[in-house]
């Protein structure tokens, strides 16, 4: 319901696997200008699946495909404008819009129970078995990230074939958010596996050098295929303005906390003088 609850699943999640020693692939991704690049008659598509009246979107729809956008300067308002065309359809339902919201919730939603009939994503059980979550992720707006546990915690799964499935996973999301008029910012996600390694009944995690592999996305747009950033399991991470770590540790929050105060103690004195 708030970006808070995103937060709040991500650490709940990385808590849960380090305390049952289970491991864990996630991937944090981005799209861009979600909003932008909705095609507007898949999402009415979508949206009467939900029961949205069809004549509300035939109205929704004609709007937008008749609307002319001017530019606003220093200088004022352009008379030239930009519209939809039979030949150039315009995308996107508008940044100003209240209903770009309930778009993207729409899409993101379908988008993530499509993922679900692949993989199972997270799966988390209480001791006994008798009580068993799952999810394929947790999103907020345009920032999604997705995970998938280890299928056989009893019996470890090698790091190669939970990373292969990854990135089946993240590629078939790739495909499917592109299919909807969105691309991922590909340079801009990443992915971190807390994986453990077990000697004489001790568990630590794994590093980057005990696991080098790597997991490569191809971009829809341009058939490009790019390496996808990888980070060490304790290096901190940005998420809806809170920073996370594979390892559980809150350092780089309070580091980040930390140096905000100290920023706005320095403009204070600054003002002061």
């Amino acid at each position: 319901r708030s970006y808070l609850d995103a937060i709040a699943m991500k650490r709940f999640t990385i808590d849960f696997t380090l305390l049952v020693h289970i491991n864990l692939i996630l991937m944090e991704n981005d799209a861009k200008s979600c909003y932008d690049r909705i095609i507007i008659s898949l999402c009415s598509i979508l949206f009467q699946r939900f029961g949205v009246p069809a004549a509300f979107l035939r109205m929704w729809t004609e709007t937008l495909k008749q609307m002319r956008y001017h530019v606003r300067t220093a200088h004022g308002i352009s008379k030239l404008f930009y519209a939809s065309a039979a030949a150039y359809l315009l995308f996107g339902t508008g940044q100003g819009s209240t209903a770009s919201p309930a778009a993207w919730l729409i899409i993101s939603t379908s988008l993530l129970a499509t993922l679900s009939k692949h993989s199972p994503g997270m799966v988390f059980s209480n001791p006994t078995r008798t009580n068993t979550i799952t999810r394929i992720g947790d999103s907020f707006v345009d920032d999604t990230g997705i995970g998938e546990t280890d299928p056989n915690p009893t019996q470890p799964t090698a790091p190669l074939t939970m990373i292969s499935s990854m990135q089946r996973l993240a590629q078939r999301k790739e495909r499917l958010l592109f299919g909807t008029g969105g691309r991922l910012e590909l340079k801009k996600c990443f992915w971190v596996l807390i994986h453990w390694k077990w000697e004489q009944g001790v568990a630590t995690l794994s590093t980057m050098n005990d696991v080098p592999q790597e997991l490569h996305l191809t971009s829809s747009s341009n058939n490009r295929r790019i390496l996808i950033r990888r980070l060490e399991v304790t290096t901190r991470f940005k998420t809806l303005g809170t920073y996370l770590s594979g390892d559980g540790k809150s350092t780089g929050e309070y580091q980040y906390k930390s140096d905000t105060i100290a920023s706005h103690l320095r403009r204070l004195r600054k003002t002061h003088h």
